[in-house]
């Protein structure tokens, strides 16, 4: 499909983000479902070396938990381990460096991840937690937006 018309020969392959080779072509990961370049550093959230096991670009994870309604928007920076688990839904979770970025990035009521900056995120005036905008009840938290 998408991923047959775009496929590059290994001469041929560029960061999907940035659009050109990096300087180092070490720092290139290629996606496992759709063979499309990224450079490390540029991801969300970033990586300084190639993780261990499979990677999958975001826009190949086909999230099974959420069927893909979170409220994050689909970029070309996001990834996962796991082709049916988003960012959001655990899908970077069991790489140190990711874990250390995001062990205080979970919504209080739904328990999924969010980056910091989701715009669907809210923050409580009181205890200084985070839902997302959809799982807030309005009677139970008291919440405002971060200003």
């Amino acid at each position: 499909s998408n991923a047959i018309v775009s496929w590059r020969c290994p001469n041929c392959k560029i960061c999907e983000i940035a659009g050109t080779v990096p300087v180092d072509e070490t720092k290139l990961l290629y996606c496992e479902m759709c063979d499309r370049g990224f450079t490390l550093d540029l991801l969300d959230p970033p990586l300084s070396a190639v993780p261990p096991g499979l990677w999958v670009c975001g826009n190949c994870v086909d999230c099974k938990v959420c069927q893909n309604k979170s409220d994050q928007v689909i970029s070309r920076k996001h990834w996962s381990r796991d082709p049916e688990r988003c960012y959001a839904c655990g899908g970077c979770s069991g790489i140190p460096i990711v874990d250390s970025l995001i062990k205080d990035c979970r919504c209080n009521v739904c328990n999924k991840f969010y980056r910091k900056n989701d715009p669907g995120v809210i923050r409580c005036k009181k205890c200084k937690s985070h839902v997302h905008i959809h799982c807030d009840y309005p009677k139970k938290l008291n919440i405002l937006r971060d200003e």
